[in-house]
């Protein structure tokens, strides 16, 4: 069938484009009709069939004449249609068995099938009528061009000797036709009919099954002394033999045919141009004389021993026109002399004899060719599959291909060429489909492929394909050489020379970049080439101080898993990467295999196969490489192998990168620490140290940096400083610090202090004495560093810095840093504070001395109530301060002075007179003890009227007393909130019980007001 014949092409546009150049092969691309090579190869396959068939056929040629006008006159697109109306026409005219073809720019032929000579003339003639009837409108306007044609028309009838003397023919009559004055009807005039010519047929269709049956050189034999006998008994000649050559160069017989019967002759050889048959068989033509005896060309001494007369020698030519022997004739009857048609009907037995010799030694050839083959297919290294280009089906092997295959060669002459390749590299075009696309030009195609033996194991091979044309159509001869050593050869090579480039591009690249990030992204692309990957590498470097791992670097990592690799910090021993970290290779050769367990974003991202090298150097594991792929079982031994020897480099610049950092920080560290102890040398108070320790520290720990200061005998914490590179934060955390400041010495202070050592708080989840977790994350703050203030386990203070709002969380590295900053100002903050408490005391003092003073010069009560009350309101830089004194009649606190009260606050201190545990005033004088109250108007007491709480926003009250005996209250008041503290409370104590006796002795006159 067709279909089985034709060549699989492996998509759409090859069939299209296959289909295109058949036609362009085989069709004229203007009319459609058959070309020259299609009507020659058609013509030759007519006279094959006639002369198995014995029918004959009749061949027509055609002549367009006006068609060059045509084209002068209208242009080549009329001329154009012109020929493909007359084509259209001669398809009409023809039967459906019979060819059209055109074989020239106005030539057309035409092969009429089954067309006996007598049906010639009326087969031409219904030709020429449709010819001379074609008028085709081809121009507007009603204008006509009509085409006539000359014929010539040549019929085979089993009698001319090949399609070159009948195409001659045909072209003799086609000539005659075109000079003649008058056209006339056409005739077969180039049939050519010889005498005799039933009997002459019959011979010539015995004598050509005899040909189609020689296989032989003894049948060879019997068939030249047939044509002998034969063309002897038709000429009419006496005498006959056939010359056939020698492998010594020499033409000659050894037998002739003479009156009936065959005789054995000897020394009848000729050389090449010696004797009448060298003559022949140089020349190749015929050679005929009337008289041998005075013919110089003629062997005398043959003439005269054959009594040779007349002689006719007739070449027997093969299809080149060289001569492969002479068929001799020799004494026409009666004497006569050979003539031309005599040479004509010779030649039709020499042609045939011709054939069958060039057909036995064409066969000799061809076994001979195919035995010296098939010992040299035996005996090539390499397997040879000879195999059909349309089914597939293998014609030949020899014996390396059943090595190679496992095969016999009987089970290799029943498969198909496809059933040696592996199921999953059958979809694939074969080398047969390679070598069906360059058609004609019959290029030698290699591929490598894959080879399926018997046993089931698959082999490396090359294959080297070639379209073969033979007698018995085209085969493609498959040479395929067994590769696998070379391959592996190759690969071991191939990967000995990536890990050398690999490391040396590596070794290159790291020596290069010093401290450069994008470092690492280079050698990451460089093993993922280097190690075949398609799916995606990273590289996590490990933080032993945090325990985790964090993706740095990643190339061509598919999501989801990116983002996952990304976000997540790996810990060792969890998971691949954490196997990795703790110093274990980890392959996963598929992801998809049970007991695999393996992440779903890795599955999503269609990762089949990866490998995590460790990246260790002095002995720790600083980093994980990880290399992916799409494809499972991707990473072997070798490309593990190649990872391992390229993740070595990386890991020492990785540890030497880790060294160099650390030195630089620690150079910065104690650059910034020597800074920082030069700037809090230069301070002289308490309050300067922690405000420029705050301002610097927040250069190195963080965006919002507090000190706090610890009073030892209260217990209590005091904010002291407050730094915020933002002015408006800066205020809005000291307000907050001010709104809610820290009092208590437990909680997560003292476990600082305990522990000795800065702490990293998460402000979310931890109970921080900086105000709310709300407020401070509405600052941007996450996460606190805490570190104490100490010397020599003496609690100085407290150092808390936070993160910034674009900041990540404090690092292991600040943690230190704060204790070193902790550590160097802790001194200078201590000698600050004892030169400040020193000063403090020595102020309390000269106010205790100065109010004693007072107390033993002063005699006048009210002059001494208003010198006490503002001498307290001067040391304490206070709004107001203010003195009451009992009066034990009525037994409440009557005002008795003030200092620098507002009109409406003096007013209704006047006013009121609170008695034994009425008011803030009363509680104090019942319970004899100091009093704080740190903002009125949000203190839950009934303290004042609200206009009062506004200006007295906090106060501190102190009891005067003498022995049992109540002297009245003395009190200190700021119209800010929070003013005062314990140790406020203790110095106005002290001073109450230095002025409580001179104000016991100086009681206004006529009043006891000592309680009874």
């Amino acid at each position: 069938m067709a279909s089985e014949r034709a060549p699989l092409p492996r998509s759409h546009t090859q069939r299209a484009e296959i289909a295109r150049l058949r036609r362009l092969a085989w069709r004229d691309e203007l009319t459609g009709l058959a070309n020259r090579r299609a009507f020659l190869e058609r013509l030759e396959a007519e006279m094959a069939r006639s002369l198995g068939a014995g029918t004959p056929f009749t061949l027509v040629l055609l002549d367009l004449d006006g068609l060059k006008d045509l084209n002068d006159t209208f242009g080549h697109h009329t001329g154009d249609a012109a020929l493909r109306a007359f084509a259209r026409a001669l398809r009409r005219a023809v039967r459906a068995d019979d060819l059209v073809a055109r074989i020239g720019g106005d030539e057309f032929a035409v092969i009429g099938v089954h067309v006996a000579p007598a049906d010639a003339a009326p087969f031409a003639a219904r030709i020429r009528r449709v010819a001379e009837g074609l008028t085709r409108r081809i121009l507007p306007g009603r204008r006509r061009a009509h085409l006539t044609a000359a014929m010539g028309v040549a019929t085979w009838d089993g009698t001319v000797g090949d399609v070159g003397q009948l195409f001659a023919r045909a072209e003799a009559a086609l000539l005659s036709a075109k000079t003649a004055d008058e056209p006339a009807e056409p005739v077969a005039s180039g049939v050519y009919r010889p005498r005799g010519r039933r009997t002459l047929g019959e011979e010539l269709r015995r004598l050509l099954a005899m040909a189609r049956r020689v296989s032989s050189s003894c049948e060879l034999e019997e068939l030249c002394r047939a044509a002998a006998e034969n063309a002897a008994a038709l000429i009419g000649a006496r005498d006959a033999s056939i010359a056939l050559p020698r492998p010594d160069g020499c033409t000659g017989y050894e037998e002739r045919f003479s009156e009936g019967r065959w005789l054995r002759v000897s020394g009848c050889w000729y050389r090449p141009g010696q004797g009448l048959i060298g003559r022949v068989m140089e020349t190749a033509q015929p050679y005929v004389t009337a008289d041998a005896r005075g013919d110089d060309q003629v062997d005398q001494e043959a003439v005269a021993r054959f009594d040779l007369r007349s002689i006719m020698c007739l070449p027997l030519r093969d299809h080149s026109g060289r001569a492969m022997g002479v068929l001799s004739l020799s004494n026409k009857r009666d004497n006569r002399p050979f003539t031309d048609n005599d040479v004509r009907l010779g030649m039709a037995f020499a042609d045939l004899v011709a054939t069958a010799l060039e057909n036995v030694r064409a066969r000799e050839e061809a076994e001979a060719a195919h035995r010296y083959l098939r010992s040299l297919m035996d005996q090539a290294h390499d397997a040879i599959y000879i195999t059909d280009p349309y089914t597939r089906r293998i014609l030949d092997a020899n014996e390396a291909a059943e090595r190679l295959s496992g095969y016999t060669r009987a089970q290799l002459l029943s498969m198909r060429a496809p059933d040696l390749r592996p199921p999953e590299d059958r979809a694939a075009p074969g080398t047969t489909d390679l070598v069906l696309e360059h058609g004609a030009r019959s290029l030698l195609v290699t591929v490598p492929r894959r080879h399926l033996r018997a046993d089931g194991r698959i082999v490396p091979v090359e294959v080297s394909a070639r379209l073969v044309q033979t007698p018995r159509g085209p085969v493609v001869m498959n040479i395929v050489r067994d590769v696998s050593e070379r391959v592996a050869a190759e690969e071991e090579l191939h990967r000995r020379h990536r890990e050398l480039e690999a490391r040396n591009d590596v070794s290159h690249l790291l020596a290069q970049a010093e401290n450069d990030p994008a470092a690492l992204e280079r050698v990451l692309r460089i093993a993922v080439h280097a190690a075949g990957g398609d799916g995606g590498i990273m590289l996590a470097e490990y933080d032993p101080e945090t325990g985790g791992a964090r993706v740095t670097v990643e190339y061509q990592v598919p999501e989801p898993l990116r983002s996952y690799l990304l976000q997540k910090a790996h810990r060792p021993g969890g998971g691949f990467l954490g196997a990795a970290l703790t110093g274990d290779m980890v392959h996963v050769p598929d992801t998809r295999a049970s007991g695999a367990e393996v992440r779903p974003e890795a599955l999503a991202a269609g990762v089949r196969a990866f490998v995590c090298v460790p990246l260790a150097a002095s002995g720790r594991v600083l980093g994980v490489l990880g290399v992916g792929s799409s494809t499972a079982h991707r990473f072997g031994e070798q490309e593990i192998a190649l990872l391992r020897a390229v993740a070595d480099q990386p890991a020492v610049w990785l540890e030497r990168q880790r060294l160099l950092e650390e030195t630089r920080r620690r150079e910065q560290e104690a650059r910034f620490l020597a800074e920082l102890s030069a700037l809090l040398n230069e301070a002289r108070t308490a309050d300067t140290v922690a405000r420029r320790l705050a301002a610097k520290a927040s250069e190195a720990l963080g965006r919002a940096v507090v000190v706090f200061l610890f009073d030892a005998p209260s217990r209590q914490w005091q904010v002291v400083a407050t730094y915020h590179p933002v002015p408006a934060l800066r205020r809005r955390l000291a307000r907050m610090l001010t709104a809610q400041p820290p009092r208590e010495a437990g909680g997560l202070m003292a476990g600082v202090f305990a522990a000795g050592r800065a702490e990293l708080v998460d402000v979310r989840s931890s109970a921080l004495p900086l105000g709310s977790a709300e407020k401070l994350a509405q600052m941007g703050i996450t996460a606190v560093v805490v570190a104490p203030l100490h010397v020599s386990g003496r609690l100085v203070g407290m150092l808390a810095a936070g993160n910034g709002a674009n900041e990540p969380s404090m690092t292991p590295h600040q943690v230190r840093l704060a204790e070193e900053i902790a550590r160097h100002a802790a001194a200078v903050l201590a000698n600050a504070l004892s030169r400040h408490y020193l000063l403090a005391r020595n102020r309390e003092l000269r106010l205790i001395n100065d109010i004693a003073v007072l107390a033993q010069r002063v005699t006048d009560a009210h002059a001494l109530d208003a010198a006490v009350v503002e001498r307290l309101r001067r040391y304490f830089r206070a709004q107001s301060a203010v003195l009451r004194r009992w009066d034990a009649a009525v037994g409440v606190l009557r005002f008795a002075a003030g200092s620098r009260l507002p009109a409406h606050v003096e007013a209704w201190s006047r006013q009121t007179s609170p008695a034994l545990g009425a008011g803030i005033t009363g509680r104090v004088a019942a319970t004899r003890r100091p009093a704080i109250v740190e903002d009125a108007l949000t203190d839950p007491r009934p303290l004042y009227i609200p206009e009062v709480a506004a200006v007295l926003r906090s106060s501190v009250y102190a009891p005067l007393v003498v022995g049992d005996e109540l002297i009245g209250t003395l009190s200190v008041h700021s119209n800010r909130p929070r003013a005062f503290s314990e140790a406020h409370a203790r110095i106005v104590m002290t001073v109450a019980r230095q002025v409580a006796p001179a104000l016991a002795r100086t009681a206004p006159d006529g009043d006891d007001q000592r309680p009874k």
